[in-house]
C-alpha cells in the first residue's frame, strides 16, 4: 500500500483515528532491519537483552547463543539442555536462567560459559 492509498483510504475517518493511523504508519516506515544474527540451526524460541551490547537467544536446537549486537557475531554458545530451550531470564545477580522442554531450568554464569545449577522437578 502506498502512502497515497493510505491517505485516500482514511480521509473519512474521525480525526482521533486518523492520528493513530498516521502514528502507526510513521512507525512502520521509520524502522528498518539493521542486521540478521545467524547461528542457530533451527527456529529461535526466545530473546533477552543482557547488556547494552549483548543479547541472548534460545532455540529448539537446544542451545543458547550470546551475541555481540554491534558486530552481529555469536560470541558464546551455551550447551547443556537435552531438548528445546524455550525461555530465558536474567536474574538479579546477573546470571542467566533458561527453561527447556527437558523439564529443567539451568542457571548459567555467562562470563564463564558454564552451567552453575540445574533445577529439576517439573514433570509435565
Amino acid at each position: 500500500m502506498s502512502e497515497i492509498d493510505l491517505i485516500q483510504g482514511i480521509k473519512n475517518l474521525p480525526i482521533e483515528l486518523k492520528l493513530i493511523i498516521f502514528k502507526y504508519y510513521e512507525v512502520i516506515w521509520k524502522y528498518k532491519e539493521i542486521r540478521t544474527l545467524k547461528g542457530h540451526t533451527v527456529e529461535v524460541m526466545s530473546l533477552i537483552v543482557l547488556t547494552d551490547d549483548t543479547l541472548a537467544s534460545s532455540s529448539s536446537d537446544r542451545t543458547i547463543k550470546i551475541w555481540d549486537v554491534k558486530s552481529g557475531k555469536c560470541i558464546k554458545t551455551l550447551e547443556g539442555h537435552t531438548n528445546w530451550v524455550r525461555s530465558l531470564a536474567v536474574l538479579k545477580d546477573g546470571t542467566l536462567a533458561s527453561g527447556s522442554d527437558d523439564k529443567t531450568i539451568k542457571i548459567w554464569d555467562v562470563e564463564k560459559s558454564k552451567c552453575i545449577n540445574t533445577l529439576r522437578g517439573h514433570t509435565g
